[in-house]
């Protein structure tokens, strides 16, 4: 089943240094996944995710911010609560304005995540997600291409 997301936001940024700039922002944000889930009866199921999201500042000095995130792999559950999902991503960002850059990257990762707070009448609620990268940086106008390796986690409540 597709899971759907939509936010839009106004921000109030606050300068607490040198290069950060009293500012007001709006963003929307979407994303969409598949399999994200556990699957309480298949032991093996396709994943995929996109999140998009744009930012852009109402004052001077403007800046849109752009970040684009896809990934796609195959769930393999391996406890009753645990999913393991190799995938291969792409991620492309672009700052248009001070300090102007765009970037791509594509690589393979994988996902890693425990599910908890279940009961006998709802599906686990809370996640616990660990997400190693390996990637390269196919394209960036401010560096040279080079090898990327990130971790991240992620609680959902």
């Amino acid at each position: 089943m597709s899971d759907y997301n939509l936010v839009l936001s106004g921000e109030r940024l606050i300068k607490f240094g040198s290069n950060a700039v009293n500012n007001w922002e709006g963003r929307v944000s979407f994303s969409t996944s598949t399999g994200y889930e556990i699957d309480p009866v298949a032991s093996q199921s396709w994943y995929s995710l996109l999140y998009v999201d744009l930012a852009g500042t109402a004052q001077s000095p403007h800046q849109i911010l752009t970040y684009v995130d896809g990934r796609g792999g195959v769930n393999f559950k391996v406890a009753d609560r645990m999913v393991i999902s190799p995938f291969v991503y792409g991620i492309f960002r672009g700052n248009y304005g001070i300090g102007a850059n765009t970037s791509a990257e594509t690589g393979l990762g994988a996902s890693l995540r425990g599910f908890f707070d279940e009961d006998k009448y709802h599906a686990p609620r809370d996640a616990v997600e660990l997400l190693p990268r390996l990637g390269y940086t196919v394209h960036d106008s401010l560096a040279t291409p080079s090898v990327v390796f990130s971790i991240t986690v992620v609680a959902r409540f």
